[in-house]
Parts: C-alpha cells; structure tokens; sequence
C-alpha cells in the first residue's frame, strides 16, 4: 500500500488469477481480483475489478460506506480474459477521471478499456451523510490489490506519481507485496517466501523447490523452550549425560570433541508411554548455541512423487547450515519402519533410502571432518539426530545402527516417583503433607508412569477447587473471588490419595522393552 499520492499518477502491474479447486460454482468471487484506488478505509474506496470467467467483464466501482456503485462497465466480448494467464495492467487517475488500458503479459500495444472515466469519493473517508459527493475531488488515498475468495498472483507493480516536485516511482517486488492481500499458490516460484528466501545466503545454493521446501521446514524450527532444563527432569540421569555429551559439552569444549571422540550422530530414546522422552527433547531445545529442529511425520510426508525425499533433503541442508543442529524425530517407527514389510510402499522406502543418506553420507562426513578455516571442527555442520520411539522392534535395522546410543527410559521405580510427588507437591499449596506421606504416595502409584504422576496431581488440586466452589452460585463466586477465597485453595493428603483412587495407571507394563534393551540396548 502507497499513501500522499498526488492528483496525477499511473498505476502499473502485470497479475493473473488463480483458478482455485474445489470451489463451489455459486461462488464467484473466486474469479474476480480488485485493484483499489483511492482508498482512505475499507468501507471507502475505488475499484477495478476483473472478471476472467467466461463472458467476463472489466469494471469501475466506488464503495461508500460499504455500498457498492458501479460506475462503467465493460463486457469482455473478445473472450480474452481467463484463469492463469498474466495481464498488463495501466490504470492512470488524472484529477477524478480514470483511465484503464490492458494487454499480454509480453508487452506489444495495449488496448484502451476505459478512457477518463469520471469518479469522485466522499470527502474525510466517507465520514459525511450518504451522497455527499463532491465534482472535481481527488482520488488522494492508499492503492493495492483486494482478493476475497480468490488467488492472485503480482508479478511486478509500479506507481509512478506525477507531481509539481518531479517525477517520483515507488516501485514495489513480490516480496513486499503483504500476504493477507494476495497469497501466491504454493507451487509459484515467483512467491514472497521465494524472494525471502533468495535474500538469505545460507539458501543460494536451494533450488526454487527446495526453498519452498525449506520455508515449510523453517516454521518446525524451535529456538529453545522457556521454563525446560535438565534439572527439571526427575531421575534419568543416563540420558541426560549422553545428551549433556552430544549437545552441550561440544559447544562448551569442542577441542575435545574430535576424531574418534566426535560427538554422537544419533541418539535414540524408547520406553513405554508418558516417562519422559519428549520431555528430554524440550530441554535439549532449551540449550543455549544450537539449532532444534522438531519434524513431525506430518512435516516429512508428502502425498506428491519425489517431493517427500526433497524435503529431507532440504531439512539436512539447512541443519547442517545452521549447525550444530539437533533434528528430533518424535514417533520415529511410523517414520522408519522395517524395510521388506508387506504392503510397505515404494514411496516410503525411497523416503528412507534418502533419510539413511543424509545421516550418514559423504556430504555428512566431510562436513564433520573439515571446517571452513581447513581444520577439523566439530561445530561446523554437525547434526545430531535425537529421535523417541513407543515401539522400538518396529524400527529398521538400518535405521538402529545409524542411532549411535539407544536408550532405555523405563518407567520410574518407587524412590524416582517419590521425587516426580515432592517436586510436584512444592509447587502446590499443600496442608499437612509430610515426608512419609510422599513415599506412601509412591507405594500406591506403583506402575504409574511420569505423566500418569502429573495426572494424579493435577486431580487433587481440582479436588480441592471443588470443595470450594461446590454449592455456591456465579454470584457468590464472583464475590468469592474478589474476597480473595479463591487463591488459597488448599490440597490434602486425602486428596491426593483419593486422585491416585480415580486416576488409573496408563501403561501396561510389558517384558518387551526389556528384552529389547537386552539385544540392541547402548548407553
């Protein structure tokens, strides 16, 4: 949007529209693209508008306050306009007269729609009474492009204003043209996020696709995780340490990472549901000088040939450009799951011949071994791949090996929910809990995993909530409230007992993680 243009200037743009799929017939906006002039607020504005449905039209419109009044009109006899081809378009506003010439995106001479076509707009953006309209004012206000229901595409823009100071152009590139006005389709290569993209030097070396690509994964990046250490984590003190090995350490003494003490590549984390492994995950994004890259199976498939391969690709790129990276793969056997299984499809096993590549291939390798000053340096390009698995059998023996560390998070033993109870119940505002409470607590949980713990304290502190509430009206809570009753609300040791009666254990506990860790365990 451009603002203080003067009473003469030349609007020029080359735009297409879109024909979107799976649109309802009745909906016409579809195919219609505004082009607004002096527009001082979104219920006052003037309008161009372009029909590129068979028997189409080219229109002039003013809206006052919300009322559209169309103004010329002119019907496509020719049957030139039509979905996905670029048009040239010229408006010049010349005092309250508006000009309209168009032709093909190549150039060549351009055919005059509308010649000086008499508009006027309400004076103060349309604050006066209905037909207020004044001869002779000048369409002053912002220009831009209005899409509703509809997908176009900007290839160039230029306004050029003429004044009594000179001659001023305000040229305008897709990229500053605002998504919420006219969003490309995603296989345009000519998109904002493209241009972006292009600015950034990390990405020349990315194809148009793969910048798509690499957009997408960009949005999956997590900076860090406020509130998430390892301290936070009761117990786990295996996997912290190689954790606290693979991330932390390299970036505090790197010189003592190198050669055969290289950091660990891949770490895998496998156990029964709710004992922590995503929880290690988000403390491993809370660390300080490296990259968190958190990929979904959502994020990494795609429906398209080819395109599922591109995005690993591309995730492997910009991680080892912003290295040292960590890419955590959450659920990781619905991603790699045994090759040569009946019904696997062609398409996941090209997906996992390139995931195997990118982790450890000689792109990956020499990476590792040379830093851009020509000496070995562990944080240039180094990329740790953390993955969590409910089902670590399911997993290809390819996959396993290139998951350097494999480790077993069980469900926690009684001393480990002792602590998971007296970490939750000192941030809780508890009444006659004591220490012997906290360790009959533990003997009543047994089998409960970390989250089914959370679970139990999350329903004594409603329990108690009830207590208070129960009984009472909205108007005495609310009085209630501004007493202050409500912020004191307090938890008794028979409210934790009775939230253990109503909160069953989660998880079945099974001999196959076990016997799992026996064969293939690594910490």
């Amino acid at each position: 949007m451009l603002e203080q243009l003067g009473d003469h200037y030349v609007v020029s743009t080359q735009i297409k529209v879109v024909k979107l799929p799976n649109v309802e017939k009745h909906d016409v906006c579809e195919n219609i693209v505004n082009i607004i002039f002096g527009c001082k607020s979104m219920i006052n504005y003037c309008s161009l508008s372009i029909d590129v449905t068979s028997g189409g039209y080219w229109s002039l419109s003013q809206v006052t306050d919300g009322t559209r009044k169309v103004v010329a009109k002119v019907a496509d006899e020719e049957g030139s306009l039509r979905h996905n081809m670029f048009y040239s378009v010229r408006i010049e506003i010349k005092g309250d007269k508006v000009s309209v010439a168009y032709g093909g995106a190549s150039g060549g001479a351009q055919m005059r729609v509308f010649n000086e076509v008499p508009m006027s707009l309400l004076v103060d953006g349309g604050r006066g009474g209905a037909g207020e309209e004044k001869e002779g004012d000048i369409l002053l206000g912002d220009v831009g492009i209005l899409c509703r229901g509809s997908r176009c595409v900007v290839k160039d823009w230029l306004v050029t204003d003429f004044n009594i100071d000179g001659l001023k152009k305000f040229e305008s590139k897709m990229s500053d043209v605002p998504d919420r006005i006219s969003p490309p389709p995603p296989n345009s290569a000519r998109s904002g996020a493209d241009s972006r993209l292009a600015q950034v030097p990390e990405f020349n070396g990315l194809s148009a696709d793969d910048r798509k690509f690499a957009t997408m994964i960009l949005e999956d990046v997590v900076d860090s995780v406020d509130g998430i250490s390892f301290t936070d984590i009761v117990e786990l003190n295996v996997a912290k340490r190689l954790l606290q090995e693979a991330v932390v350490l390299p970036l505090v003494v790197p010189q003592l990472f190198v050669g055969i003490r290289s950091p660990w590549a891949g770490v895998l984390l496998y156990g029964p549901p709710g004992t922590g492994k995503t929880l290690l995950a988000k403390a491993v994004a809370g660390q300080q000088g490296s990259t968190f890259f958190n990929c979904s199976t959502a994020s990494l498939v795609s429906k398209f040939r080819g395109e599922s391969e591109k995005i690993v690709r591309t995730l492997f790129h910009l991680a080892r450009v912003k290295g040292p990276s960590v890419v955590f793969l959450d659920e990781v056997d619905a991603l790699v799951s045994t090759r040569g299984a009946a019904g696997e499809h062609e398409a996941s096993r090209r997906l996992k011949t390139e995931l195997y590549t990118q982790m450890d291939g000689i792109q990956k390798t020499f990476k590792r071994a040379v830093g851009a000053d020509g000496e070995e340096n562990v944080r240039n390009g180094q990329v740790m791949v953390l993955a969590a698995t409910n089902c670590p059998w399911d997993l290809d023996d390819a996959m396993r090996r290139r998951l350097e560390k494999r480790i077993y998070i069980p469900l926690p033993d009684e001393y480990s929910r002792a602590l998971m109870f007296a970490k939750h119940i000192d941030a809780m505002n508890t009444s006659g809990v004591m220490e012997e409470d906290v360790l009959r607590l533990a003997q009543l949980s047994q089998d409960y995993s970390g989250a089914d713990i959370h679970l139990v304290c999350r329903e004594a502190n409603m329990a108690a909530m009830r207590r208070v509430i129960d009984g009472k009206t909205p108007i005495e809570l609310v009085a209630l409230r501004e007493a202050g009753g409500l912020s004191n609300v307090v938890i008794h040791m028979s409210d934790m007992v009775e939230a253990i009666e109503h909160t069953k254990k989660s998880v079945t506990k099974s001999t196959a993680y076990d016997d799992w860790e026996a064969k293939f365990g690594s910490c």
